[in-house]
Formats: C-alpha cells, structure tokens, sequence
C-alpha cells in the first residue's frame, strides 16, 4: 500500500485533527518502535505531540498512535526526519531529536536557526560517511547537522526565499523554495 493510499484511508476514517507532515517507512522484520513488520504513518499534529501509527493492510481506515512522544511541541510540528535510533522534529525555530528506542526526548535544539526564522524541513544524508541532519528554514539557510551530537557543522544561504522541502540521495540534498527555484547540493567531503 502506496503513502497516497495510507493518507487518503486516514482522511477516510473521519479523523478532524490537522496533520502538517507525514511520513512512512515501509520495514521488514520489525520498525524502529518496536512493533511488527507493517507500514508505520508517521504524524505532527499541531499543537501537540508527534505520534506514530501502523497502517494495517485490512479494511478498516482507522489509525490509533502506539507512540505519542513528550513533551510536545509549544507550536505546530513542521517537520521530522528519521536517522537509526533518532527521530528528528521541527518547530518554530526549534528542533528536538528523540529517542526512538526509549521513547523518549533526547535533547532540544532552541534557536537551530535564527529567531522568527522558522524550520520548515528536514531531511537526513545517511549515506554520507559520517551522516548529516540537514534543516532548511522560511529564511533560505541551509544548516548542517551532527545527527548524533546535533552539534551544528556548517551552514550556506540556499535561496533568497523559504526553503519549503528537503529530499536527499546517495550524493546529493535537493530543496525547493518559494523562490521557484529546485536546487542540488552535493554532498560535502567528510566534515
């Protein structure tokens, strides 16, 4: 079952909360929260917790979370990331990387980028020899991340407007902005 198909089963199901992002990853064996292979939705809802639900390959469209992490955001969650045992969540000017073994917060990143500045996505270059977490921001800047440590490594200014989407490959970190410019940035040499 298709990400579309997962959503629109989701809608289906009659649920008023107001998801701002979503995600899945499809796994085999069993998904990083510990339950068993299916596909898991993964939601920020505004004005609350990050949540993850499993999406059951039967009739019924309704989701319930197995996990709701806190403390929640004070604001809308924009974005999140996964990287191994991490997940990643954005809001405001903000990001907190949790825990996904635990459940648990792990740290609080306050003022990753400048204030008034807001995340507006994540994304992770794992295949990089030493993985990158990279935010892009309403600003335009592009910041580097250590996933591990969330010690900031580097920063460029990507666009002249929001950078509105992150998507990354083997080499490369793609963005999108309001600028209506699509840009790819090669992956740094090791930092």
């Amino acid at each position: 079952m298709g990400l579309s198909q997962v959503l629109q089963r989701w809608s289906a199901g009659g649920s008023q909360r107001s998801s701002v992002c979503a995600g899945h990853q499809p796994r085999t064996g069993h998904d990083r929260f510990s339950r068993p292979a299916h596909q898991v939705v993964r939601d920020g809802r505004r004005q609350g917790p990050a949540r993850a639900s499993p999406s059951h390959n039967n009739s019924s469209p309704s989701h319930y979370p197995t996990v709701t992490l806190y403390p929640p955001h004070y604001d809308a969650v924009s974005s999140f990331a996964i990287h191994n045992n991490h997940l990643f969540s954005a809001c405001g000017c903000s990001f907190k990387q949790w825990d996904t073994s635990e459940k648990q917060l792990k740290q609080t990143v306050d003022g990753a980028h400048s204030q008034g500045t807001t995340i507006t996505s994540l994304g992770v270059l794992s295949s990089h020899l030493s993985p990158l977490l990279v935010s892009g921001c309403k600003g335009g800047l592009l910041k580097l991340w250590n996933p591990e440590t969330c010690a900031n490594i580097g920063e460029v200014s990507a666009h002249k407007n929001a950078i509105n989407s992150i998507a990354t490959s083997d080499t490369c970190v793609f963005t999108a902005s309001s600028d209506k410019t699509i840009r790819i940035w090669k992956s740094p040499p090791e930092v």
